[in-house]
């Protein structure tokens, strides 16, 4: 299967024979809201999104439906400058000082403003009606390297693995940034991988 191009009967077959704890769920950016799924009903933060897709949802999020500004950067609004100043980082303590925070903001990349990025939209795979710009996937270990190694059976090519000192929402766009379906990650336990495709 090629890495580049989307087979969604072959992935649920795939899938399928994995047994995999959590459905995939795919995620794609948009400049309109996508056709065949509905907005999201109420307001949530972006990774709670991924969760609702995994529980059986589509659905697709605007501006309005973010509750925390995360979202919205990566899709390259404007955000209030308490959060790349660093303020709001080194507040909540997880850096321990405001320069220090600041400086993710250096690496975090995010869709050019001009892009007009509005809409992020959800789906379990089996209501996929749209093309993914990345799948994300909990699995165990072993389950993780079966995966691993199918991606680069093909092309031998390595899969790089961008990390940040920071929640995983802020990498799903990346994929669709550097046009390349296939991305991985560690998660954030030492007995499961979030595969992020």
């Amino acid at each position: 299967m090629e890495s580049n191009h989307w087979d969604p009967l072959g992935w649920k077959e795939v899938f399928k024979k994995l047994n995999l704890e959590a459905p995939p769920g795919g995620v794609s950016f948009f400049i309109k809201p996508p056709e065949g799924v509905n907005r999201l009903d109420g307001n949530m933060r972006l990774c709670e999104m991924l969760k609702r897709s995994h529980e059986g949802d589509a659905f697709y999020a605007d501006p309005e439906n973010h509750t925390c500004d995360a979202g919205l950067y990566i899709m390259g609004k404007d955000v209030p400058s308490v959060y790349t100043t660093g303020e709001y980082g080194a507040g909540l303590q997880i850096f321990n000082h405001t320069r220090v925070a600041r400086k993710i903001y250096d690496f975090i990349p995010k869709f050019d403003p001009e892009s007009n990025i509005s809409y992020v939209a959800f789906s379990p795979l089996d209501k996929l009606t749209f093309d993914p710009d990345l799948l994300v996937l909990v699995a165990q270990v072993d389950q993780t390297e079966i995966l691993l190694r199918a991606m680069s059976y093909l092309t031998g090519n390595n899969r790089p693995l961008p990390l940040l000192p920071i929640h995983g929402q802020w990498q799903w766009h990346i994929p669709a940034l550097q046009d390349s379906k296939l991305q991985t990650m560690k998660a954030w336990s030492p007995m499961t991988r979030l595969l992020l495709m």
